[in-house]
């Protein structure tokens, strides 16, 4: 700083106040912090308030809220300082103005902990090379940095208060030095970001950035020898020819996008054939990119970017017009091979007979594009018109020669999915099938529980028939049907079902109760020592069931029990709940009217025997459950509290749930696990200690045998073993049953 400018701001800052005849107080209102007007203690954040007002009076030329301090009016500036916020500086930066803002915050704590602080916090806000554009943003450039070194230089008295009004002109005198220092970081900032930014020194561009770097080194042999005004207008010069220099470098590459366009439209033609079929407009296009490297080599920029984009269009309409050639070719090739995908047997004189219209537009249409191979699009028009006429002629004229037949079959009024046999061909039907003219046929038309329908026929007719067939129901057993699409089988049950062909599920006619087939064979009734849970009565012992049987694949359900019965009895009401408070005996008097209402001999319809029970249950397992060794409440219905081997606890439902919501067993039968006790024929007995086939138990005694554990009880009594009985009277909310339906027809 020059010293005449230091002694002046020392001058000046070293003033106390006397008084302020203006605004009518001791003290200078201007500079007094927010805590001053509230008579609130004071500091060196006093200071730092009044510094901050200073620098916005050096900046702008006034203080904050003149119009205020204007007034005159006390009470108007005490509000205004209390209360308004200062506006941002348009003459700083974001960073400058957050500086000062925080400086003339309203609280001391939201102010910086010092005057040095503050100086220094202003100082890192400069924008160096890049604040001036403009001599008079220089000049207050300036007068920042002359401000913040007489800060520096420690001329200013804190807890004193001036008034910066007489700096201002000595200040603005000095300001030139600073301007000239600022041009000239600005030029060398400049030429050393453009060499940075041009790489490519080609196209003149290198003895350009040469010639610049002389005039740098020119203006900063002026700068050595202080002629300010010649330094100065040679530093901004650089800055001019930096910028001509940017521009020419954005014509350049500007140029260099479009050459880049031109040789992916070149490269689109190339691969269209354009040099072979559009010889003229390709022809075209070569010439004028060659032009246009040329002037893009001397440096001609707008020359070589006009000449780029108009090649670019020219290879365009280049490949735009080999593409016409090649569907145009593409289109008559097709029209000339039209008979190979036309079925074999039937000919153009076929064609032309039997859709002779659509035949005599083809044949037009054919001849115009043949006619004007000159003009590629229109010429492609008509052949595709062609092709598309030729195409509905042969869509009219084949039905009229090939017998078809359109055959659907129906079951008691509605429509099914028969299978249709034609010599060694399968259809399912609904199906549209073709014949052979006056060849002779024999058909065979089935459906899972239906009569088979065979016939003969002989393709004698033209174009399309329909062929109806009702199909009559074949009753297997009075009372039950078989559900069609139930595959779901292990070996075993396939095996049963291959071996006395019965069905793999049915259901019975009136009440709709289903059944699984359960497969004969032997198993390990009981539970082996080790089982968790097992109770004494679980003795281990192999057991044969000499026949299959139907097991139900549900618990008997409330709607099925009400349908029979016509009462409700059970507690948790839901038609597809299982019923549940009824007792033995009340499950003898529903089979009894079940075996009735179905029309078959009484003891159709019964309860499983124990053994029948868990042999259906385990349905070919050896583990605690038919799900393995572990149990919780997302796999069955029961005590979730109570898991079992490990498995988490989970949720108790305290009820009974919908019959079918969890996995079935290996045969299909679900909710052998819980949800309710089921009901057995056995009375309670010891299991023997050898091999038994098709046990009942004993003939005499007083309890009835249920199993399967259900939603009130533990998983431990949800085994597959686990065995409970109570008297035929007895009712409960937990307790249902599960029906047997004997296999007919089996010796």
């Amino acid at each position: 700083m020059p010293a005449s400018l230091a002694a002046d701001i020392r001058s000046s800052l070293s003033r106390r106040s006397k008084g302020d005849r203006k605004y009518g107080t001791s003290g200078s209102p201007p500079y007094m912090a927010p805590e001053q007007w509230r008579g609130k203690k004071q500091g060196t954040f006093t200071d730092q308030y009044s510094l901050a007002v200073l620098f916005c009076e050096l900046i702008q030329g006034e203080v904050p809220f003149k119009s205020a301090f204007d007034s005159a009016d006390h009470e108007i500036m005490r509000d205004v300082v209390i209360s308004e916020q200062v506006e941002p500086l348009k003459e700083l930066t974001k960073k400058q103005n957050a500086v000062l803002l925080r400086a003339l915050s309203k609280e001391p704590e939201d102010r910086f902990g010092s005057c040095a602080e503050f100086v220094e916090a202003l100082a890192k806000g400069r924008t160096g090379s890049k604040l001036s554009k403009s001599a008079i943003f220089n000049r207050k450039s300036a007068m920042l940095l002359a401000f913040l070194a007489a800060v520096g230089f420690g001329v200013f008295k804190f807890g004193e208060h001036t008034d910066a009004r007489p700096l201002r002109p000595t200040i603005k005198k000095n300001v030139q030095e600073s301007a000239v220092h600022e041009a000239k970081v600005d030029g060398e900032m400049a030429v050393e970001e453009l060499e940075k930014e041009i790489s490519d020194l080609g196209q003149g561009f290198g003895e350009k950035i040469e010639r610049l770097k002389r005039d740098l080194r020119i203006a900063q042999a002026m700068y050595g020898s202080k002629s300010w005004d010649k330094a100065y207008a040679a530093f901004k010069g650089v800055e001019v020819e930096c910028s001509a220099l940017r521009t020419l470098e954005g014509l350049r590459q500007e140029a260099v996008e479009l050459k880049k366009e031109m040789e992916k439209q070149r490269r689109g033609a190339e691969a269209k054939s354009a040099q072979t079929l559009a010889k003229k407009e390709w022809k075209k296009g070569v010439g004028v990119a060659s032009v246009a490297a040329q002037s893009f080599e001397t440096a001609q920029f707008p020359q070589a970017s006009k000449g780029w984009k108009n090649a670019a269009k020219m290879f365009k309409t280049s490949k735009k017009m080999a593409t016409a050639i090649s569907l145009y070719r593409k289109a008559k090739k097709e029209w000339d091979g039209r008979m190979s995908n036309v079925e074999q047997g039937i000919s153009n004189s076929d064609i032309e007979k039997y859709a002779s219209v659509e035949w005599t537009a083809a044949e037009r249409s054919a001849r115009l594009g043949a006619e004007v191979e000159s003009d590629p699009v229109r010429g492609k028009a008509h052949y595709i018109a062609a092709l598309a006429s030729f195409k509905k002629a042969v869509e009219n004229a084949v039905p009229r020669m090939v017998p078809k037949m359109k055959w659907t079959a129906t079951l008691n009024g509605r429509e099914v999915a028969a299978t249709l046999k034609i010599g060694n061909k399968t259809f399912t039907l609904p199906e549209t099938i073709k014949f052979q003219k006056d060849q002779s046929y024999t058909t065979s038309l089935s459906y899972s529980g239906c009569k088979s329908v065979s016939t003969t026929l002989t393709a004698d007719w033209n174009g399309l028939k329909e062929k109806r067939v009702t199909l009559e129901e074949e009753k297997l057993f009075l009372d039950l049907v078989e559900v069609s699409g139930a595959t779901t089988a292990n070996s075993a049950q396939k095996r049963a079902v291959a071996q006395t062909s019965l069905p793999l599920e049915v259901k019975s006619r009136k009440t709709d109760i289903a059944f699984r087939l359960v497969p004969a064979g032997t198993f390990i009734m009981g539970s082996p020592y080790n089982e968790s849970g097992r109770e004494d009565d679980e003795k281990q012992h192999s057991v044969a069931i000499s026949k299959p049987f139907y097991c139900g694949k549900f618990e008997v359900t409330q709607a099925q029990w009400k349908q029979v019965m016509g009462t409700s009895p059970s507690r948790f009401q839901g038609s597809e709940n299982p019923v549940e408070q009824v007792s033995w005996d009340d499950c003898q008097m529903f089979l009894k009217k079940l075996c009735d209402l179905e029309g078959v001999p009484q003891g159709t319809y019964r309860l499983l025997t124990e053994a029948q029970w868990e042999y259906a249950c385990r349905a070919g397992t050896t583990t605690p459950f038919c799900y393995g060794n572990r149990l919780d409440s997302m796999k069955t219905n029961f005590d979730g509290d109570y898991p079992y081997g490990g498995a988490s606890k989970n949720m108790d439902r305290q009820k009974t749930m919908n019959v079918g919501q969890f996995k079935p067993n290996a045969w299909g039968m679900c909710d052998m696990h819980g949800n309710v006790w089921e009901w057995c024929s056995d009375l309670v007995w010891d299991y023997p200690s050898g091999s038994v086939t098709d046990p009942t138990g004993i003939t005499s005694g007083s309890d009835r045998v249920r199993r399967g554990g259900s939603w009130y009880d533990s998983s431990w009594f949800c085994r597959s073993a686990n065995r409970s009985w109570n008297t035929p009277s007895f009712r409960n909310f937990h307790l249902g049953f599960r029906l047997l339906r004997t296999a007919p027809n089996l010796p």
